[in-house]
């Protein structure tokens, strides 16, 4: 539960991306530099509810991933015996224990950042479900990447298009139930827009979604 103005108004359900302020100086200034706006977040703790300013990044966000990508198209297959290293080496973060939820993290660049010219690395954690969500992603991304390799010009351009260079557009997709209790009701952090066929990623696309500071790499 958030509220948009923070110390006024009520708490209302929250859909999009946050990251908690007062942690940092250096990011505040950032954030502050970028005009990101500041939220209040209604944590509930075991001695009743704490309420915690937040820097609002959006319901949508542009994310740079810095992965060499997925090994595997699960999971539970990215953890298995023969995967779980190089998971690791792909800058792919993982926990599935036993009777816990599974857990995933990468890290990469904000744009809203990126464009104010604030190089940091964010890490974008999901849990339970959202892992094959924010999984699938990635290996949706994949495919971008290597549609955007047969488009560079390549005497401008002579390295393979790495996930990093092409954003990755996060935001909220259909409301589902997803298990039981109070937060059953979950928005996936990915979809695809509908007839979107990523085998057919046209230029101008790439173009809107390439990193900032490459933009003088001609695509095509």
């Amino acid at each position: 539960m958030a509220r948009m103005t923070p110390g006024n108004g009520r708490f209302v359900p929250l859909v999009g991306f946050h990251v908690e302020a007062g942690k940092d100086s250096d990011l505040d200034m950032a954030m502050q530099a970028a005009k990101v706006a500041q939220i209040e977040i209604k944590h509930q703790r075991p001695g009743g509810a704490e309420i915690i300013r937040h820097w609002h990044i959006g319901e949508r966000i542009a994310f740079y991933p810095v992965t060499s990508g997925p090994v595997a198209a699960t999971v539970a297959a990215s953890l298995g015996e023969r995967n779980v290293q190089a998971t690791a080496e792909a800058g792919l973060g993982m926990r599935w224990g036993s009777n816990e939820r599974s857990k995933m993290a990468v890290r990469g660049y904000l744009d809203v950042l990126v464009r104010a010219g604030h190089m940091r690395l964010f890490q974008l954690s999901v849990r339970s479900r959202m892992t094959d969500v924010l999984l699938n992603a990635l290996l949706d991304h994949g495919r971008v990447c290597e549609a955007a390799d047969h488009l560079v010009d390549r005497s401008k351009h002579p390295d393979v298009v790495n996930f990093h260079e092409i954003a990755l557009p996060l935001g909220p997709g259909n409301e589902e139930e997803w298990g039981k209790g109070d937060d059953r009701h979950c928005c996936a952090i990915y979809e695809p827009a509908p007839g979107d066929d990523r085998q057919r990623v046209s230029t101008q696309c790439l173009a809107a979604r390439y990193r900032t500071r490459r933009r003088s790499t001609r695509l095509g």
